[in-house]
């Protein structure tokens, strides 16, 4: 912003003596910056002495800063007086001196001091007197610089209060303080409210309530910025320094803004709903359970998901769950800020207990001709509301006629049976069985198998069909024609239990411990033993050297089996050994290390039979 001018005038006379002392003063000052540039213009004036020029020393002071500071020795700053009475300025080193920048309090005041601070003067030829001294000081109140006031606010929820405070400059202005949010603008009143024309008001604190149009400017978002711009006005009506600006969060929350979520469960299948009479009841297992959700934006939000139990749903706002086991549903929906919500509905399920059905036929002896037929089961033996459950057992046998059984029920439990004749024992019979409730109907096959007596005989054959046994048990004389028969003496028997056979069979018999048996032939005779668990090679008898540039070979010799002999070679192009000398040679002594010739094995007990 431009500087404005702002005041100016003579300051008192200073000096007692022979000469006089004064400041004119002029003043500009930046609203903007709240700041003020002030120049000093010093004066002299002679009240006895005259027709002299006086060379000066000291210093102007502004607000405690010399703005200008004089040596009479040099001459810069001088001061020619031809008259009494008169105001004169210097003539020597300038004749005005500044100060810029001077800030001002925070309401636009300033006062500052004027100073001559020893200003003395004095010839160099000592005419004219001895010289004289100006000192002394004067406050002075520059222009009170129009300040705009501030303002700051906290944020809050839309709907919610946000405390507007004013920063007051200038005592006794008015302000008016514009909101805007996105396309929304208007200003704050007094009271708290807004209006769409200026209001102005001198309250420096408003409990601003945030207005809930504001909602529709965030749509897909959670807070956004609000901003607000303060003017400030004189008493006069006209505006005081720039308009100040501020900016304040407003927010919404789930809890205000959420999606609202309601969700329902119904039964759709004819079926069940008849037995129950409530579509309400799902009859778990049965039920066709249609889920459906329901879900509403608010303060301008729009839905953009929605759920059932985790799976989200398009289109349709509802789900078929058929043959239901779920004992609640989630429902639940996210709207374009982001916030969601769900609920939890349980519905009243009905515990049927599915009806089972198992069956047997069985003939009273293995060559009967009678047999009974039994089938028993679970039941949901109570009422579905509208309806009891009721079953129905029949049975058919082959093409024959359906004939129906009268169940008997205990607690979720039934069973019925049946006594069959005439049904020959050399004849298998299939037999359809059925059990039907109001919810199931089952079916099998049972079987009357083909009888089958204990023994047969013919004229070449006797069998006996089952399992025979000894009443009593075996005496000594049996059981020795037994063992004889299965394990003679010299037989061997192998166990993984460390039980003698004797003990089993009877007999005599001798542990075999740490041995493999080997199948006697190819020279190897029964009974005979040898082998070994570990082996070691010995070296031999043989001697290798290597003579370098000779036209030997390898050379050896066997002498004994466990000797070798020392310079023993063969010549190139020899057939036999030659006692001859080796300057260079090896003499190899000695045993290889002991290994296992053990092959794979698994260990076993085994007897062989002695007697």
């Amino acid at each position: 912003m431009a500087m404005q001018t702002g005041l100016s005038g003579y300051t008192q006379e200073f000096g007692t003596g022979a000469m006089r002392g004064r400041f004119y003063w002029t003043e500009s000052y930046d609203i903007s910056t709240n700041t003020s540039n002030v120049t000093i213009y010093p004066q002299f004036k002679a009240v006895s002495y005259y027709g002299y020029a006086y060379y000066l020393n000291g210093s102007y002071n502004v607000d405690g800063t010399a703005v200008a500071t004089m040596s009479s020795s040099s001459g810069d700053h001088s001061l020619y007086v031809n008259t009494r009475n008169t105001w004169l300025a210097p003539t020597g080193g300038g004749t005005s001196f500044s100060k810029n920048g001077i800030a001002h309090n925070n309401d636009g005041s300033r006062t500052i001091t004027l100073q001559f601070d020893n200003v003395r003067g004095y010839t160099t030829s000592g005419n004219g007197g001895s010289g004289w001294t100006v000192s002394g000081s004067v406050s002075i109140a520059l222009t009170n610089i129009p300040r705009g006031s501030t303002v700051t606010a906290t944020d809050a929820n839309i709907g919610a209060v946000s405390t507007v405070v004013v920063n007051r400059k200038v005592s006794g202005a008015s302000h008016s303080i514009r909101y805007s949010f996105g396309s929304l603008s208007g200003y704050i009143t007094a009271a708290g409210g807004v209006s769409t024309s200026e209001v102005k008001f001198t309250n420096t604190t408003v409990n601003w309530t945030v207005p809930t149009a504001f909602y529709g400017q965030i749509p897909k978002a959670s807070s956004g910025k609000c901003t607000l711009t303060i003017t400030t006005y004189q008493s006069s009506g006209a505006k005081v320094g720039d308009a100040k600006t501020a900016s304040l969060t407003v927010t919404t929350t789930a809890a205000l803004s959420g999606p609202s979520v309601s969700g329902s469960v119904a039964d759709v299948n004819s079926v069940t709903t008849a037995l129950t009479g409530n579509n309400k009841v799902l009859v778990t297992g049965f039920s066709t359970a249609r889920a459906a959700v329901t879900a509403s934006a608010r303060n301008s939000a729009s839905i953009t998901s929605r759920a059932i139990n985790g799976t989200g749903v398009s289109g349709d706002t509802y789900v078929d769950y058929a043959k239901v086991t779920a004992a609640s549903f989630t429902f639940a929906a996210t709207d374009s800020r982001g916030f969601s919500a769900q609920t939890t509905v349980r519905p009243t399920m009905l515990g049927y207990i599915p009806l089972t059905l198992n069956g047997a036929c069985v003939r009273t002896s293995p060559t009967a001709n009678t047999a009974t037929l039994t089938l028993s089961g679970n039941y949901f033996n109570a009422s579905f509301g509208a309806a009891a459950n009721t079953l129905a057992v029949t049975y058919k046998i082959g093409g024959g006629n359906v004939v129906t059984l009268e169940p008997k029920i205990s607690g979720n439990t039934w069973s019925a049976s049946v006594s069959l004749s005439g049904y020959p024992y050399t004849e298998a019979y299939a037999i359809t069985v059925k059990a039907v409730d109001k919810l199931v109907s089952l079916q099998k096959t049972v079987t009357l198998n083909r009888g089958i007596p204990v023994f047969d005989w013919g004229k070449d054959s006797f069998r006996v069909n089952v399992p025979v046994g000894l009443a009593g048990g075996l005496d000594a004389t049996t059981k020795k024609v037994l063992l004889d028969f299965i394990y003679p003496v010299g037989s061997y028997y192998w166990s993984s239990s460390s039980t003698n056979p004797g003990t089993l069979f009877g007999g005599t018999w001798t542990q075999i411990t740490g041995r493999f048996v080997l199948a006697a032939g190819g020279g190897y005779n029964s009974g005979a033993t040898g082998g070994a668990a570990t082996h070691s090679h010995g070296v031999g008898s043989y001697i290798g050297c290597f003579e370098m540039g000779s036209p030997y070979n390898i050379k050896y010799r066997y002498i004994s089996s466990s000797k070798w002999q020392a310079n023993y070679f063969t010549p190139q192009n020899s057939n036999g050994p030659t006692a001859e000398g080796c300057s260079t040679g090896m003499e190899i002594i000695g045993t290889s290390a002991t290994a296992s010739t053990m092959p794979p094995y698994i260990v076993a007990y085994c007897w062989r039979r002695t007697a």
